[in-house]
């Protein structure tokens, strides 16, 4: 009865996840998730594509077919790849767990993270898919294919690398050294393709896409990042269920190894997965922490272990149920429906499936539906993909220039009546080309501007926005200037704010403690007057002489409760203790205002910290431009 339900339960997970796929609006993955389908669907028109390092050949060579269907071909793709991997996991376990050998497959669609990635067009689900191959394999005493599809896994994603260290290591406790070689069948296959096309042998290492100066665009983050975001990840009950089952394994494995006893072939498969698992966490933990490889710290690349946490979390109920106290099926029955249905709520609380559309394409779509109505004829340059896809919907493809973007130094270069298509994430980053630099360049014309509905920052801490510029044929007239619109030095006499004379340099400031929550400047703006201001920025100097970790405070603007947007102490560079520290934040005013709206610009201390406050001041750019 058990096995009958699970596979039933299995089944309409399966049916559940085909209807998110052919319901959702978003893409998750946002531009990432564009240049997937994009380089699929141009392989076949020009194939030396599929070779493209970033898109890895194997995804390309096997989602290429479905790519030619648009976004939603990449979507049912991802779904079948998932029920795939699914299925194998069954297949993998089947003569050992008995009654529960479906279940990893049913946890494996519960994992958060990774059924989101079902719905999109990622690569995570098809590297997840040759490692649920690899344990298969393994599982079924088969090392050689094992070793082979390890070897093949770099060209799904670069982590393979990972995955052929740990396909080493079970060889050599297998006692099968003889089929190393396999390994590196995968690399001297394609090495040998890339020499025919390339006419290098060496392609795979000159071609390959990450390398550590993109840690300069990216950064790094604090070293306990991928485990904050557990949850999100794989949800409470199943890191619960993982921990137990890793605990578990240890034992099993830790009492063969003294007694000198051989691990079965399930047990070499389930010590492959928990290897892989935390090999794969702790390389990404270092690389993001070390600021290495171009490592962007997303959270959804360990959608790739899925099915090792799947595998582990299973092994630890099976263990469990295993156990002379719970020899009565009711308890077991009870116990399997509390872990499901307690996975189940929170993948449903986290997942908020179907996908709705992302801030960025509502706004790109704005854009491309604005550019239709203006029937523009000349080329477009853009660097967000996202655009691209709204593009392709709205306007005569054959406008595009190739996603390589605009860079500062090819603007002067443009035809006159050539439109750049400006966004505060690529064009500000990847290009490298500032929103000033096209404001006060002589041939460029600011024609439009769009914002999405609520206001949020993106890589570089720039507010998101944006900008569409045309070349003109004349010089346009341009004057920007920055205006200080609002400063406040607490000098003069205000009974709304509780000073101390201790400001920056001798005078009064104002003081946040546990009774006074926010300090707080306004002004009331006219939308006709702030239609000129391209941007404003908020800036206070705050000292607290107690250190920071555990607690927060932040700096905040608001308009009308229609845009707000939070600076946390955190953006702080390098924060000193008893002295005086600058936080500061950019932003843009949002569409459709009233005619007259409240501005707001305030530091909110919700944790009752001493914070002194000096110099809250906001700052306006605005632009004037005559043709």
């Amino acid at each position: 009865m058990t096995e009958k339900m699970l596979k039933w339960l299995f089944l309409l997970q399966c049916q559940l996840l085909l209807l998110f796929v052919f319901s959702a609006e978003g893409v998750e993955g946002g531009a990432d998730a564009i240049c997937h389908w994009a380089i699929s669907q141009k392989a076949m028109s020009n194939p030396v594509l599929f070779l493209d390092q970033w898109n890895k050949p194997i995804f390309t060579l096997l989602s290429f077919p479905f790519a030619q269907f648009g976004l939603i071909g990449m979507r049912v793709f991802s779904a079948v790849v998932g029920i795939c991997t699914g299925y194998l996991l069954y297949l993998t376990v089947k003569d050992s767990f008995g009654k529960l050998s479906w279940l990893p497959s049913i946890l494996l669609m519960l994992l958060p993270q990774y059924l989101v990635l079902l719905t999109s067009s990622m690569t995570e689900p098809l590297f997840a898919l040759f490692l649920a191959m690899f344990l298969f394999l393994v599982a079924k005493k088969m090392e050689g294919w094992a070793a082979l599809v390890a070897g093949l896994s770099p060209f799904v994603r670069q982590e393979g690398f990972a995955l052929i260290i740990i396909a080493a290591l079970i060889l050599m406790l297998s006692g099968k050294p003889k089929k190393l070689p396999w390994l590196m069948v995968g690399t001297l296959v394609f090495a040998l393709v890339g020499f025919v096309v390339f006419g290098e042998p060496d392609w795979i290492l000159t071609s390959f896409p990450y390398n550590s100066g993109s840690s300069q665009i990216y950064g790094n983050g604090e070293l306990l990042h991928y485990a904050k975001y557990y949850r999100e990840l794989f949800g409470k009950p199943i890191s619960i269920l993982f921990l137990f089952g890793l605990v578990v394994q240890v034992v099993v494995v830790s009492r063969k190894a003294v007694g000198r006893i051989r691990l079965t072939p399930i047990e070499m498969s389930m010590l492959s997965a928990l290897l892989f698992a935390l090999m794969f966490f702790g390389a990404h933990t270092m690389v993001w922490w070390m600021g290495l490889t171009g490592s962007a710290g997303l959270i959804r690349v360990m959608a790739c272990v899925a099915p090792s946490i799947a595998m582990i979390a299973s092994y630890g109920i099976v263990k469990l149920s295993a156990k002379k106290w719970l020899k009565f099926d009711l308890i077991r029955m009870a116990l399997l429906i509390t872990a499901i249905t307690l996975s189940i709520s929170e993948a449903v609380s986290i997942t908020r499936l179907p996908s709705k559309p992302e801030p960025t394409l509502e706004v790109m779509n704005r854009v491309s539906e604005w550019l239709r109505l203006q029937r523009v004829k000349e080329k477009i340059y853009y660097s967000d993909p996202v655009f691209f896809y709204c593009a392709s919907e709205n306007l005569n493809v054959e406008n595009l220039t190739d996603n390589d973007g605009l860079y500062l130094s090819e603007v002067s270069d443009m035809n006159v009546g050539e439109v750049v298509v400006w966004d505060a994430h690529f064009s500000a980053n990847e290009n490298n080309l500032p929103l000033d630099s096209l404001l006060r360049h002589r041939y460029m014309q600011k024609v439009a501007s769009f914002h999405p509905e609520y206001s949020f920052t993106v890589l570089g801490g720039l507010t998101y926005a944006v900008h569409v510029f045309r070349k003109t044929e004349l010089p346009v007239q341009k004057n920007v200037v920055d205006s200080v619109f609002v400063f406040e030095n607490f000098g003069s006499y205000n009974d709304e704010f509780y000073t101390s004379p201790d400001g920056r340099f001798g005078t009064d400031c104002a003081v946040s403690d546990s009774s006074h929550e926010f300090v707080t400047v306004r002004s009331q703006l006219n939308s006709e007057v702030a239609k000129n201001v391209l941007g404003f920025e908020l800036e206070a100097w705050v000292k607290l002489n107690e250190p920071l970790e555990g607690k927060n405070f932040y700096l905040v603007s608001n308009v009308d409760g229609v845009h707000y947007l939070s600076s946390g102490a955190e953006s702080i560079k390098n924060y000193s203790r008893g002295h005086w520290n600058r936080i500061s934040q950019t932003f843009e005013l949002p569409p459709d205002l009233p005619q007259t709206f409240e501005l707001r610009g305030f530091i909110w201390n919700p944790d009752s910290l001493e914070i002194f406050v000096d110099d809250l001041k906001l700052t306006a750019t605005y632009l004037k431009q005559h043709p």
